[in-house]
């Protein structure tokens, strides 16, 4: 069963408002995400994996996600990921253009097949309060079938 990576951006006052406002977004613009069964996996950057923020997220994760997986990064793993969105405070900081995009993308990438190229579902989704962001991937197989349409 396909994994959704959830890579989570925040500040040090983000409380579980912020966190659930991210989600809440991300499921009106990807309805299929409000009954999701499959596995889910939080990553965080390793820096802020014991912040009082963090200890919300991990509240509030534990209530709306039965089966969850958690990921910490260095802020140097994610350092040069291409990401959709940019903000030039990020690329000043921590050498990408968002947090949770890279974050989503590492854990991706790294948790899938060889075979695999991770696929943004959600670019950056900032919370109503401004404290917190989220961008979601899964990982997705090369094509076996060349230009030419013939399996390789």
């Amino acid at each position: 069963m396909t994994t959704i990576y959830l890579g989570w951006g925040f500040k040090s006052d983000a409380g579980q408002d912020s966190f659930s406002s991210c989600w809440l977004q991300a499921c009106q613009h990807q309805p299929q995400l409000k009954s999701w069964q499959g596995p889910v996996s939080f990553s965080v950057l390793h820096s802020k994996a014991r912040t009082v923020a963090a200890i919300a997220l991990e509240s509030w994760a534990d209530l709306t996600f039965p089966d969850l997986q958690w990921s910490c990064h260095a802020e140097s793993d994610i350092q040069q990921i291409k990401t959709p969105s940019t903000s030039e405070r990020l690329l000043q900081r921590f050498a990408t253009g968002s947090v949770s995009e890279a974050l989503a993308l590492l854990a991706a990438h790294r948790s899938a097949d060889a075979l695999s190229n991770p696929l943004l579902l959600a670019k950056r989704i900032v919370s109503e309060d401004r404290r917190a962001t989220l961008a979601i991937a899964r990982g997705t197989q090369h094509s076996h079938i060349l230009e030419t349409g013939a399996f390789s």
